[in-house]
């Protein structure tokens, strides 16, 4: 993707992923103005994500944009659900795991910190299975988990 297509399909995922009164969607004139982007090449940009598949368009007038259902893993995709608190309590952070891993270009870096007992392990392990059934990570790639306390015995065993 060239660059302005991934600052507005970024804008795109976070406003309608993460901040959930944009859900229904974004619409050219607003994203032109948040980003400082000329309207007509938002709309032409936003057209071409529509034909690689990445974002819906609305039937309405404005024409709305948000991320594909099948991207943004709302459907049967998300391996979240089993979590005690998805509608809840954990629903923001697992809005932010998806856009995370969803990110352009390999993903975002996450850390998950938590106090012992909390679900981490399980929580990061759901994250890894997302990205599998969203086919982010290529190829089969096993889940390594590292225990920050044993860091380096961790990264000793795993990568040397």
């Amino acid at each position: 993707m060239n660059k302005q297509k991934d600052i507005i399909y970024d804008f795109i995922m976070k406003n309608t992923l993460v901040n959930n009164s944009n859900s229904k969607g974004l619409d050219t004139q607003f994203i032109s103005n948040a980003l400082s982007l000329q309207r007509s090449n938002v709309s032409s940009i936003l057209n071409e994500l529509v034909r690689e598949d990445k974002l819906e368009k609305s039937p309405t007038r404005p024409v709305l944009y948000k991320v594909k259902e099948s991207i943004s893993g709302r459907q049967e995709l998300s391996p979240f659900p089993h979590l005690i608190g998805d509608k809840g309590s954990l629903r923001h952070a697992i809005q932010l795991a998806q856009a995370a891993i969803l990110y352009p270009q390999n993903g975002f870096v996450s850390v998950i910190s938590s106090s012992p007992g909390a679900g981490r392990s399980r929580f990061v392990y759901s994250m890894y299975q997302f990205a599998e059934k969203n086919k982010i990570l290529a190829g089969k790639q096993g889940f390594k988990k590292i225990i920050v306390l044993f860091l380096v015995e961790d990264l000793i065993r795993y990568w040397i």
